[in-house]
C-alpha cells in the first residue's frame, strides 16, 4: 500500500520512474525524476489542498473505453464541472492527451490517455468538492493505471470510482454489437447466411437448436427456471465449415458478439477479461477459435495448463456468465482437455461436422461454379471423384478449372470463363496428389477475413 492509500504495482509503476535503474543513473538523472513528481504534486496540491487522498486501479481497455465514452455525463451527474486538463512533458506543463476510441464501425470519439483532469463541484452537494483524474498507460502497456485524487477520504473517492465504473457499464456503448478480442468492431458480411452452409439437415438443425433456438426461447426458458448458458465445441477437419457456421451465427444472432483468436489470448488475464466482457455484454455469443491452443489436454505438458485452470473457472461461473453461448472450434478434438470437451456446465455439447456426403459435394459444386459458365459437365461424375474432399477444397477445385478456362480463352461475351469437363478434369489432375482426405495437424492462423466475402479457403 502506498502512500495516501495508492495501490502501487509493478505494471502500473509510471514509465518515466519504472526504467530509471538507480544504481547505474548519475545525480542529475535522479533529480530530474523528482524534479518531474516535485512538479505533479506541486500542481495537485495547487487545486486541492493538502491533506489530499487517492485511490488507484488498473484497468483494461474495454473498460478504459466505456470510462471515457462516460466520463463526462457521469461527473455533470455527479455534480461537478471541468475546470482544466493538463499534463507533465519533462518537468514542463503540456496539455492533456487524447486519443480516438472506435464507439461501432466508421464512428470514434476523444478519450483521454494521458493527463490530469481536475474537476470542482457546482452543485449544492458538491460544494468546496474538488478532484482530479489521473491517467496514464502501465508501463507494460497493457493497461490503463486510473488515480482519483480528492480533498475527502478514501472511502468517498472509492465510492465515486465504483459509481462511474457501475454507471459505463449501464451505458455500454459495446453492447449488442459485434467485436474481436480487442475491441475492434468487426465488418461482417451481410451475404453470409444459411444459405452459404451446405450440410446435412442432421446437423444444422442440431447447431440452430442449441444457439439460435436458445437465444429465441430465453426468456420463457428463463421463466422455467434455466440458464441461459451453453458451451458447445464445433470439432473437424480444417476446411470442414466451422468458421462459416461460426460466421453466419454472427450475423444471424441480434446480440453481442465477442469474436477471439488465439492471438487474442496470451495469458490468463486476458480469459478473465474476455469472459467479463461476455457477462458485461450479454446477451452474448462468445466464440473461441482454435481452442485447443489455449485448452490442450494437460496431460501433455504443454505448458498451458494455468491458461486451461482459468478458463475452465471462468466457465463454471453459472451465474456470472449466465447469457453468454460459447462456441469453440478445433481441429484437435482428440487433444482438447477432457475437463472442459467431457463436462457439462463448461461445454455441454461436441459437434463434429463430417466430411460432405455425395448430396453437399453436389450441391457445393453447383454453389462455388454459380458465377461462372459450365458446359458438357457430368456433374455426378464429379461428384464421385470429390469424394473424401472438404468444402474448401471443392470451392478450390471450382476456381482453379475456372483458372484454366480463362488461360485458354475459354469465355463468354461478357467475359464469364466457360468451364466444361475438360477444365475441370485438367484441375482433378494437376492437384491429384494432394490427399484431400486427410487434414494436416497444422495449420499456420491468419486474421479472420469477416470481409473479404462469403467463402475463405479455410472456412468451409
Amino acid at each position: 500500500m502506498g502512500p495516501r492509500g495508492r495501490k502501487f504495482n509493478a505494471a502500473s509503476i509510471p514509465e518515466d520512474i519504472a526504467n530509471i535503474k538507480f544504481a547505474d543513473s548519475t545525480l542529475g538523472d535522479i533529480n530530474f525524476i523528482l524534479s518531474k513528481k516535485d512538479r505533479e504534486s506541486s500542481e495537485i496540491k495547487s487545486f486541492l489542498g493538502e491533506g489530499y487522498q487517492s485511490v488507484g486501479d488498473d484497468i483494461c481497455f474495454y473498460s478504459h473505453n466505456i470510462l471515457q465514452y462516460n466520463q463526462e455525463a457521469f461527473f455533470k451527474k455527479e455534480g461537478y464541472k471541468k475546470i482544466r486538463d493538463f499534463s507533465l512533458c519533462e518537468d514542463t506543463l503540456t496539455e492533456a492527451k487524447m486519443s480516438a476510441i472506435s464507439s461501432d464501425l466508421d464512428v470514434t470519439f476523444l478519450g483521454y490517455v494521458q493527463g490530469y483532469i481536475c474537476y470542482e463541484g457546482c452543485k449544492p452537494a458538491t460544494k468546496n468538492k474538488k478532484l482530479i483524474v489521473y491517467i496514464a498507460k502501465t508501463y507494460d502497456g497493457r493497461s490503463i493505471f486510473y488515480t482519483i485524487f480528492a480533498n475527502s477520504d478514501s472511502d468517498s473517492i472509492k465510492e465515486i470510482f465504483d459509481n462511474w465504473k457501475s454507471f459505463a457499464k449501464e451505458n455500454n456503448f459495446y453492447k449488442g454489437k459485434k467485436i474481436d478480442g480487442g475491441c475492434n468492431f468487426l465488418k461482417l458480411n451481410k451475404d453470409i447466411t444459411w444459405d452459404n452452409v451446405i450440410l446435412t439437415d442432421k446437423i444444422k438443425t442440431v447447431i440452430q437448436r442449441n444457439v439460435s433456438g436458445l437465444y429465441t426461447n430465453r426468456k420463457i426458458l428463463e421463466k422455467n427456471g434455466i440458464s441461459i448458458k451453453r458451451g458447445i465445441i464445433f470439432a473437424g477437419s480444417p476446411g470442414c465449415g466451422k468458421t462459416l457456421i461460426c460466421k453466419v451465427l454472427c450475423q444471424e444472432l441480434p446480440i453481442t458478439v465477442i469474436y477471439i483468436l488465439p492471438s487474442d489470448i496470451r495469458e490468463p488475464s486476458d480469459v478473465s477479461r474476455i469472459c467479463g466482457m461476455a457477462s458485461d455484454l450479454s446477451p452474448t455469443l462468445l466464440v473461441l477459435e482454435d481452442i485447443d491452443y489455449i485448452a490442450e489436454d494437460r496431460s501433455n505438458g504443454s505448458g498451458m495448463a494455468w491458461m486451461t485452470i482459468e478458463l475452465m473457472n471462468r466457465l463454471d461461473g453459472l451465474e456470472e456468465m449466465n447469457g453468454v453461448i460459447t462456441i469453440a472450434t478445433t481441429n484437435l478434438i482428440d487433444k482438447l482437455e477432457n475437463a472442459i470437451k467431457n463436462r457439462p456446465g463448461r461445454f455441454d455439447k461436441v459437434i463434429t461436422i463430417p466430411e460432405p456426403d455425395a448430396s453437399c459435394r453436389k450441391k457445393m459444386i453447383y454453389k462455388f461454379t454459380e458465377k461462372f459458365s459450365i458446359e458438357d459437365v457430368n456433374v455426378d461424375a464429379l461428384v464421385k471423384k470429390t469424394k473424401g474432399m472438404l468444402g474448401s477444397y471443392i470451392k478450390h477445385l471450382c476456381e482453379y478449372a475456372a483458372i484454366l478456362a480463362i488461360e485458354e480463352g475459354s469465355f463468354n461475351g461478357e467475359e464469364i470463363a466457360v468451364i466444361t469437363e475438360k477444365h475441370l478434369e485438367e484441375a482433378i489432375s494437376e492437384i491429384k496428389n494432394k490427399d484431400f482426405s486427410v487434414a494436416p495437424d497444422y495449420e499456420p492462423k491468419r486474421p479472420m477475413g469477416f470481409g473479404s466475402g462469403p467463402f475463405d479457403d479455410d472456412e468451409l
